[in-house]
C-alpha cells in the first residue's frame, strides 16, 4: 500500500524540539494529523535550519524569514527556498500538500501547484482585514487586496477548508468545494473544574483587532457596579505595553493580571479550570479555538456577535453570551448577568460542555480529511 505523506506549509514559527511551535495549539493540531497520514512534514519559519523532529512530525525550518515585510518579500522571491521546497516533496514522496493561508510565507508553495500534486488550502482568516490592520502603512489595503487576489487564484479547482462558515461563504465561488472547519484543540471535557464566575480569562494575541482593551475596560465597569472580578490575560503581542498602561491608568492593578505567553499546556489548562468565563472581545476571527477549548473546561464563553463563525459556536443565552463590538459596556453587562443569575450560569455551563463534547479535535480533524479525500474522487 502506498504511504500517505502530508506536507503542511505554514507561517507559524517552530521554536525547538522540546516546545514545538510558538503557537502551542499547532502542536496539538499537527499531531492529530498523524492519525490520518503515515508521515507529516511541516515547512515553516524557524531559527533552527534543517530538519528537526517533534512528536513524530518532521520540521523543515527556514531561517530567512521575519516579521519585516521586506524580509518576507525577499523570501517569497528566493530561488533557493523554491528549490528546497521541491526537494522536500520529491525526497519524501509527498502525496498531499496543505497550504495554510493567508500568509506571504505560504505563497512560496504555489510553485508546486502546477505539478499536479493533490493539494488543499486551509484558510485561517480574512487577509484584507488582518494585513491592513497589522501593517497600517499608506496603501496597505491595496497591497492586501493584491495578495488576496493572488491567493484565491490558487483555489481554482481545489478544495479549501476554512476557519468557520463565514469564510466558506466568502471564498466558495473561487474553489472546487469548501468545508467550514470548527477549530479546537481539546480531546475531552473536564466537568469538575472550579469555574469561579468572578474569574475571567482571555487567551490570545495582544493585537489591535483582538480588542483586549475592551475586556480591561469591561472589568472597570463591572467593578463600578459593585461586583468583584479578576481578569487573567494570557498572551503577548505589540499591544502589551499599551494594555499595561491602560490598567495603570484605570487603577486596576490586582483586578487585571498579565500572565504572558503560556508555553506549557498545563498552565493553559490551569487558567481555564479556575476561570468561570472565557472572554473574546476580538472583532476579527475565523473560528476561534479558544472558545471551544474554554467550553471544554466548563467556562461560559462571552464573545462578539457576527464576527467570523462565532455565531455558529455561541447561541446567545443558550451556551454562551454575545456582546456588541467595541463595547466594554456590553461585555460588562453580560458578565454581571451571569454573576447575578446562578441558574442561567449553570445552564450556560452545562450546554457549553455539551457543545465541547460534540466538537472535539478528533471529530473535527476527521471531518476535515474526510472532506478533502472525498472530493478527490
Amino acid at each position: 500500500m502506498t504511504q500517505k505523506n502530508l506536507l503542511v506549509v505554514t507561517e507559524v514559527d517552530f521554536v525547538d524540539e522540546d516546545c514545538g511551535f510558538r503557537n502551542s495549539s499547532v502542536n496539538i493540531i499537527f499531531s492529530e494529523y498523524l492519525r490520518h497520514f503515515d508521515n507529516v512534514h511541516v515547512f515553516c519559519p524557524s531559527h533552527l535550519e534543517g530538519i528537526k523532529s517533534f512528536s513524530g512530525i518532521k520540521i523543515h525550518g527556514v531561517k530567512q524569514y521575519s516579521k519585516k515585510l521586506s524580509d518576507r518579500l525577499r523570501f517569497l522571491f528566493s530561488l533557493e527556498q523554491k528549490k528546497r521546497l521541491r526537494k522536500i516533496v520529491s525526497h519524501n514522496d509527498i502525496t498531499h500538500l496543505q497550504i495554510r493561508v493567508p500568509s506571504i510565507f505560504s505563497l512560496k508553495s504555489y510553485s508546486l501547484l502546477p505539478r499536479g500534486m493533490s493539494s488543499s488550502f486551509y484558510v485561517a482568516g480574512d487577509w484584507v482585514e488582518s494585513f491592513s490592520e497589522n501593517y497600517g502603512f499608506i496603501g496597505s489595503k491595496k497591497v492586501a487586496r493584491l495578495l488576496n487576489g493572488f491567493m484565491v487564484k490558487g483555489f481554482r479547482g481545489r478544495k479549501i477548508v476554512t476557519a468557520g462558515r463565514a469564510l466558506s461563504e466568502k471564498y466558495k465561488e473561487y474553489c472546487l468545494a469548501a468545508h467550514p472547519y470548527m477549530s479546537t484543540t481539546h480531546h475531552s471535557v473536564t466537568k469538575d473544574a472550579a469555574n469561579d464566575l468572578h474569574e475571567i480569562c482571555y487567551l490570545g494575541r495582544l493585537e489591535p483587532l483582538k480588542r483586549v482593551c475592551d475586556a480591561i475596560l469591561a472589568v472597570d465597569v463591572v467593578l463600578r457596579k459593585g461586583y468583584s472580578v479578576k481578569l487573567y490575560i494570557c498572551g503577548d503581542g505589540k499591544d502589551r505595553l499599551k494594555l499595561h498602561e491602560l490598567v495603570k491608568e484605570k487603577g486596576l492593578k490586582g483586578h487585571v493580571v498579565f500572565m504572558g505567553q503560556l508555553a506549557e499546556r498545563a498552565d493553559v489548562e490551569s487558567v481555564l479550570s479556575n476561570s468561570g468565563v472565557v472572554i473574546l472581545p476580538s472583532i476579527s476571527e475565523g473560528t476561534p479555538k479558544v472558545l471551544a477549548e474554554g467550553m471544554s473546561f466548563g467556562c461560559i464563553p462571552i464573545a462578539i456577535q457576527d464576527v467570523g463563525s462565532i455565531n455558529d459556536i455561541i447561541t446567545h443565552e443558550e451556551n454562551g453570551l454575545l456582546a456588541d463590538p467595541r463595547s466594554p459596556e456590553s461585555l460588562a453587562e453580560n458578565i454581571v448577568k451571569i454573576i447575578q443569575d446562578p441558574v442561567l450560569a449553570s445552564g450556560l455551563r452545562k450546554r457549553a460542555l455539551r457543545y465541547a463534547e460534540e466538537h472535539t479535535i478528533q471529530h473535527e480533524v476527521k471531518k476535515l480529511w474526510d472532506f478533502v479525500r472525498a472530493n478527490e474522487d
